[in-house]
């Protein structure tokens, strides 16, 4: 019985050059095209993660604040403490008690010109109240939250910014949405140029893919070098893109924001593994994807 002949990898990865290398100004478009689909995904990527930052850092819109009657005793304060963090099904909600006397300490510690006003108050007059500071972690559920402390007994008055807690969440599902959209048709360019790239070392190889399918080649020996051609040109532009986006990230930081203070930008190491990561697998995914339907028709024809 004849043994069956083996090939190293190498003679895959070698042809899958060859192609890339045989129509090389085709390939380098390909990558400049790939290359600006990718640092467009991931330029909207940040965009939005510095977005969600910046909106998150704004204190009072993750924040409720209530004030209990002001003669609620210690045991109220207690039993409604453990109300609140009962309320497990609205998520994660950080229960902060602040007394009446440390709100009037607060009070001084921000208006220090007329804290001589403050300090003439006696105890027994505060005319504050004990209350808790809620923080919650989804924008969603705050109006659920603000009913649920409203029926607490014991809860004089509710303060919250939950109207603008939830268009401030919609704007963040919107713009989710938009980038999702983007990415889809970007990725679906990206597969499209990697088509065209690998159909042109097809086309000229087309007599060689004949010759092997009639000499009985199976089809993983001849379609491989194409799908790693495809591999290769991914893995490439998204490596590429990647340095690309580090360099962007800096030169927006160090010029474009560096004198806004009121905006926070995240540095790009926050998110640099999500980028490269991303970028390769986008990459790959799109060259098995573009070059498995490119090779397709010429071994069913």
């Amino acid at each position: 019985m004849r043994a069956r002949k083996s090939y190293s990898p190498f003679y895959f990865i070698g042809q899958a050059f060859n192609g890339l290398f045989r129509n090389f100004s085709v390939t380098l478009g390909a990558i400049v095209v790939l290359v600006c689909c990718l640092v467009l995904i991931g330029s909207f990527y940040s965009l939005i993660a510095n977005i969600t930052e910046n909106l998150d850092d704004l204190s009072l819109m993750n924040k409720i604040v209530i004030f209990l009657e002001y003669d609620a005793t210690n045991e109220d304060c207690d039993r409604i403490e453990k109300e609140i963090k009962g309320l497990r099904e609205l998520g994660n909600l950080k229960v902060t008690f602040v007394s009446k006397e440390q709100g009037l300490e607060d009070m001084k510690a921000e208006d220090p010109d007329n804290a001589y006003l403050y300090e003439s108050i006696p105890d027994e007059d505060n005319p504050l109240a004990d209350s808790f500071i809620i923080e919650y972690d989804d924008a969603s559920k705050v109006q659920r939250i603000e009913y649920n402390l409203r029926q607490i007994d014991g809860v004089r008055k509710v303060n919250s910014h939950s109207e603008i807690a939830v268009k401030v969440n919609s704007f963040k599902n919107g713009i989710t949405l938009v980038f999702f959209f983007f990415f889809v048709v970007l990725f679906a360019v990206g597969v499209f140029v990697i088509i065209n790239t690998v159909n042109m070392t097809v086309f000229s190889r087309r007599d060689e893919i004949y010759v092997m399918r009639f000499v009985g080649a199976s089809r993983w020996f001849i379609s491989l070098p194409f799908v790693l051609e495809g591999i290769i040109l991914g893995a490439f532009s998204g490596g590429l893109s990647y340095f690309i986006m580090k360099w962007l990230s800096g030169y927006v930081v160090n010029t474009v924001v560096a004198g806004l203070d009121m905006v926070k930008m995240l540095p790009f190491s926050e998110y640099s593994d999500i980028i490269l990561y991303g970028f390769l697998g986008i990459g790959i995914l799109s060259g098995i994807i573009g070059s498995t339907v490119s090779i397709r028709r010429p071994l069913d024809a």
